[in-house]
């Protein structure tokens, strides 16, 4: 039975199905960039300095964000695992936002930012989704 097959025709055969199998897992993983590439041209790489030198303008927002970034994680952690309901969660971000501490996360961008953390974690952690009226509801306080 296997006498027929030659050691070339197998080799072969299984080059050609490595080479399907990870194109399809690049293009699984790499579908934005693919296409971006696709979209863009040659010049991506051009852009994505020019897209570096200009994302450097916020750098020192980004930085301020970060200090606060690991205690909202830790605020809504804690509220998924004590099973506290979205206007308990949304009461208890008010407060930690609202405080002094929280000062530098007043501008846009941070806002931003955080609120695209705050709806990850919500959606990871305690299995809710807030929408764009209960992120609004955060930051009146604010």
């Amino acid at each position: 039975m296997f006498s027929s097959i030659s050691w070339e025709s197998y080799i072969s055969t299984l080059a050609i199905l490595l080479v399907i199998y990870y194109s399809f897992v690049l293009y699984l993983y790499y579908r934005k960039d693919i296409v971006q590439f696709l979209t863009t041209g040659r010049n991506n790489g051009e852009n994505r300095l020019q897209n570096m030198h200009t994302d450097n303008t916020g750098a020192e927002e980004h930085a301020a964000a970060d200090n606060y970034v690991d205690e909202v994680k830790a605020l809504i952690h804690q509220a998924g695992y004590s099973r506290l309901s979205k206007d308990e969660l949304i009461t208890s971000l008010q407060q930690l936002l609202g405080s002094d501490r929280f000062e530098a996360v007043k501008t846009p961008v941070v806002k931003e930012r955080i609120n695209k953390i705050i709806t990850y974690e919500c959606r990871t952690n305690c299995s809710m989704h807030l929408d764009e009226e209960d992120l609004e509801r955060v930051w009146v306080g604010m």
